[in-house]
C-alpha cells in the first residue's frame, strides 16, 4: 500500500525580528520625529511672532498717549512722521508711520501704523478722533 510517510520532525519556530521589520520601524519612526520636528519649530515661530506683535501693540499704545498729550494745534503739523522705538532707525525694532487728517469742522482723523523696519510688515494700527476743544 502506498501510504504517506508523515514527518515526526517539526520545524523550529522562528523568533526575533528581520532586518527589514527593524528598517521599516525606523522608517515609520524618524517620518513621525521628523514631523513633530517641524510642528515644534512652527510653535516656536509663532509664539515668537505673537510677542512680536505684542510688543509691537504695546509700544503703538505708549505712541498714542503721547500724542494725546499733543495740543490740538500742533496735531496737523505731525502729519507724515514716523516715530522709532531706538534714538537711531538702525537699532528699531518698530516704526509708526501718522497720519494726521482733517475729518470734519474741528475734528481730526490720527492713523497709526506700527510696522517692522525690517520686512516693512504692519503689525498693528489704530485709527483715532481728536477734536478741537
Amino acid at each position: 500500500m502506498g501510504g504517506r510517510v508523515v514527518s515526526t520532525t517539526r520545524r523550529k519556530a522562528r523568533t526575533g525580528i528581520t532586518v527589514l521589520e527593524v528598517t521599516i520601524s525606523i522608517a515609520i519612526l524618524s517620518m513621525f520625529l521628523l514631523g513633530s520636528a517641524a510642528a515644534y519649530v512652527g510653535v516656536l515661530r509663532g509664539a515668537k511672532d505673537a510677542r512680536r506683535t505684542s510688543r509691537a501693540g504695546v509700544y503703538l499704545a505708549s505712541v498714542m498717549e503721547d500724542l494725546a498729550a499733543e495740543p490740538y494745534d500742533n496735531l496737523a503739523g505731525l502729519n507724515g512722521s514716523t516715530f522709532h522705538d531706538q534714538p537711531t532707525v538702525q537699532g528699531s525694532a518698530f516704526v509708526v508711520e501718522l497720519s494726521v487728517f482733517p475729518a470734519a469742522v474741528n475734528l481730526l482723523q490720527l492713523r497709526a501704523i506700527v510696522k517692522d523696519p525690517n520686512s516693512n510688515r504692519e503689525l498693528a494700527r489704530v485709527v483715532t478722533l481728536r477734536c478741537n476743544p
